[in-house]
């Protein structure tokens, strides 16, 4: 029973933040990308972590992490995102997002705690409620290799909608929208265009 809990309870846990691979850097320096999807045991769908490299300061990207109601502006395929509660650093979240097709609409309130550095900055956060049987993540800003104008981007997500949807679909949708996100953020945060 004790064992069983410890095992739903890390279910819900953001996951940590872990730094890229030595080999990641050239492409990260080229503007790219660096996506990888890591199994979760005893999930069908695995997590998304991702990382990329924008030239402004940690602080001005967590501006926009910050402030929830700003995330129908960035996010891929959102409709609604309103910030519910803040308490200290705890932001309370909801948010929906507009499946393809006749897949519906996903619902979630996250609470999230927020992080403000230096060394880092970010958002992890937990579900709530909402129709996901699992809904955690977190982005963890850092200046790149000490340079304090530019932000290395880590973003991890593991979400496993509480739909009708068959896993296959959920295992090569996961995450495929996630490239284009933060190319979003960084075409916001400094013009440049995203690749």
């Amino acid at each position: 029973m004790i064992a069983a809990l410890v095992w739903f309870a890390s279910l819900n846990v953001s996951p940590g933040s872990v730094p890229p691979r030595a080999t990641d850097y050239p492409a990260l320096e080229r503007g790219e990308v660096i996506k990888r999807v890591e199994p979760v045991k005893g999930a069908a769908v695995p997590r998304v972590r991702a990382y990329i490299v924008i030239d402004t300061p940690p602080q001005k990207m967590f501006a926009l992490i910050d402030q929830c109601n700003d995330y129908i502006k960035i996010m891929p395929r959102m409709t609604y995102s309103k910030e519910l509660t803040r308490q200290g650093n705890r932001v309370t979240c909801k948010v929906k997002i507009k499946l393809p097709y006749f897949l519906g609409t996903l619902e979630s309130v996250t609470e999230g705690v927020h992080t403000v550095g230096p060394p880092a900055w970010g958002r992890a956060w937990t579900l709530v409620s909402g129709n996901y049987k699992r809904n955690v993540g977190r982005w963890h800003l850092t200046a790149y290799k000490g340079n304090p104008k530019k932000t290395l981007v880590e973003y991890v997500l593991h979400g496993v909608p509480d739909l009708p949807i068959p896993d296959l679909l959920l295992r090569k949708a996961n995450g495929a929208a996630i490239p284009g996100m933060l190319r979003r953020f960084r075409k916001r945060l400094t013009g440049k265009p995203t690749r």
